[in-house]
């Protein structure tokens, strides 16, 4: 099945397809664990918006093996950190599909190095898309979800979220806060009626 997904071959018609029809967002999707998100949704049958910030050929390559698969993506660029940019993506995935369906905040940066030695701006863009931008990205996927008793947010955190790693103090920081966040607005959804 793992290479038939990437070499292009047909789709195999007795593999379940449970996500068919459904319309899936990954953000920081062009690349590493996000453009492996993108395929594995893909093959389960959603149409992928593989999202970018930078590297629209990366995320093009993502669309095409998905498209040679037998899939459906398309790319969309927006920094997630940016509502502007956000919202516009959004609003092109309504027009386009009618709704959203699944969101994967997978887009995050990780520089290593002592934490007495990072400078401001480093810290500020990491806390910005680890963290601001899932922050962003959920509160305006339930504006959309909520009326419609529907859809599916997931959050990439990491080993860091769970301890403190040595030599990414900060990008552990962002981590911890998106596993509390996420537990939180879960907690939320679950007072509120949502998430049966």
């Amino acid at each position: 099945m793992e290479t038939q997904r990437h070499t292009g071959s047909a789709p195999d018609p007795t593999v379940p397809k449970p996500l068919l029809g459904r319309i899936a967002v990954v953000t920081g999707g062009s690349r590493g664990i996000g453009s492996h998100i993108a395929r594995e949704l893909a093959s389960s049958g959603a149409t992928v918006v593989v999202n970018y910030v930078r590297g629209a050929e990366a995320a093009a390559g993502i669309v095409a093996q998905i498209e040679a698969a037998g899939g459906t993506a398309t790319a969309e660029a927006a920094d997630v950190a940016n509502y502007e940019d956000v919202c516009a993506m959004f609003g092109r995935i309504k027009e386009r599909y009618g709704r959203l369906d699944v969101l994967v905040n997978n887009a995050g940066i990780m520089p290593l190095g002592r934490f007495v030695d990072e400078d401001d701006l480093t810290a500020r863009r990491m806390i910005d898309i680890n963290l601001h931008g899932v922050i962003l990205g959920m509160k305006l996927a339930l504006e959309r979800m909520i009326p419609r008793d529907r859809g599916h947010i997931v959050n990439i955190s990491s080993q860091a979220g769970r301890f403190g790693t040595p030599g990414g103090a900060t990008y552990s920081a962002t981590k911890h806060a998106v596993v509390g966040l996420t537990e939180a607005v879960r907690g939320e959804l679950r007072l509120m009626g949502f998430g049966h």
